[in-house]
């Protein structure tokens, strides 16, 4: 429902706009995005303007616009790429910038409908409407909030079948430490750990934080993480991030245009002359988000370069007033440890009921059932 303020001015008017790569974001969103408040990195014009340069030549698609009184008061890009299932080949609709086509892809979290206040309602009916009209085949809605726009669009008439995986983002309420800063708030298990930890590392050298100062220094600082990142993940048998040449040429390109809005930050622990480690965060509306890391593992249990990294982090940005620090989505162990608090982030798939999905669905059921049989019939042999 529109609220008191605007129930007597025109009805909000859809606008659409082919979609353009090459022309960067539409011309509305740097506004709207300021006017919103949408608390999200991910969806600010210069996340927008650099996936647009290195992923958007991938996907075809529109942006759609609301417009009252020639002013913009909602938006969101709709994107589409052909994707498959299995080997079926099937039509993917994506709501802002995500399903990339690479090994690596930025991942996108808080996405959501930019929408002023008052016009909600009216929005996910407008947008809803205009979702069952479009051909596709599979609609991706990556990284929302319970509160967002998006996550309601499962109270409205949306063809197709809903499927959803959650994914817990824990962060530490720096604003509500006091004046003790961290000293008190982990547990005496985490408290321990990470003192025994510093003690270690100082045997060393003094452990210092640096906060890199300029362009070149947060390039160098990123080459550095992505080294570290990439040599803890190979140890385990995995690739791990930072392995593909398109996610790389994104984040350089990213920093480059984050900087100058004070809104990414790239920061080094040492001990002596000793990284242990190094975290890579973007910084918004007195938030900071954690997006990546690179530690230095050694094989002594005792020394935690994560657990000291992010404490002294999250010590620095408390000290600077910052009012919470968000590890964002995945499990860790360390995270677990060091942050009480936690949200959820969702991504949901909703398939459509046409033709082809339900032959895609069938072509399911029977390899699904001729391996239950396979299966059946090898158990019952062995039993001879």
């Amino acid at each position: 429902m529109l609220n008191e303020i605007n129930k007597n001015l025109v009805e909000p008017k859809l606008r659409e706009e082919a979609f353009n790569p090459t022309s960067g974001p539409p011309v509305w969103w740097s506004k709207l995005f300021g006017q919103v408040q949408a608390g999200s990195i991910f969806l600010s014009p210069q996340w927008m303007q650099t996936w647009l340069d290195i992923y958007g030549m991938d996907f075809s698609g529109r942006s759609l616009s609301w417009w009252q009184n020639d002013i913009c008061i909602a938006g969101v890009i709709l994107l589409f790429r052909p994707a498959k299932l299995g080997p079926f080949p099937i039509r993917l609709a994506i709501l802002n910038t995500a399903a990339e086509i690479d090994e690596n892809a930025p991942f996108i979290e808080y996405n959501d409908v930019l929408c002023q206040s008052g016009y909600e309602e009216f929005i996910l009916d407008s947008l809803a409407s205009y979702l069952a009209q479009q051909s596709w085949d599979q609609l991706y809605l990556a990284g929302y909030t319970e509160s967002s726009l998006i996550a309601r669009l499962q109270t409205r008439a949306l063809p197709g079948e809903w499927r959803l995986i959650d994914k817990k983002s824990p962060y530490i309420d720096l604003k509500s430490l006091g004046n003790d800063g961290l000293d008190r708030y982990f547990s005496s298990n985490t408290r321990t750990q990470i003192r025994r930890s510093i003690k270690l590392y100082e045997e060393r050298g003094s452990l210092r934080i640096d906060v890199a100062q300029n362009l070149d220094e947060n390039l160098k600082y990123l080459d550095a993480l992505a080294e570290l990142h990439r040599a803890a993940w190979a140890r385990r048998g995995q690739p791990g991030g930072f392995r593909s040449p398109r996610f790389i040429h994104f984040h350089k390109a990213l920093i480059q245009r984050l900087l100058p809005e004070r809104a990414v930050e790239l920061l080094r622990v040492s001990a002596g002359d000793q990284t242990v480690g190094y975290i890579y965060n973007f910084l918004l509306d007195g938030k900071v988000y954690f997006y990546q890391s690179g530690f230095a593992y050694e094989a002594d249990p005792k020394i935690k370069p994560g657990l000291v990294t992010h404490y002294l982090a999250a010590q620095n940005y408390w000290e600077r007033g910052f009012i919470e620090y968000d590890f964002m989505a995945g499990d860790a162990r360390y995270k677990r440890s060091l942050a009480k608090s936690t949200r959820t982030l969702y991504w949901s798939w909703v398939e459509r009921s046409n033709f082809r999905m339900t032959l895609i669905k069938i072509a399911r059921k029977a390899k699904h059932f001729l391996r239950r049989q396979s299966h059946t019939e090898i158990s019952n042999q062995a039993d001879t």
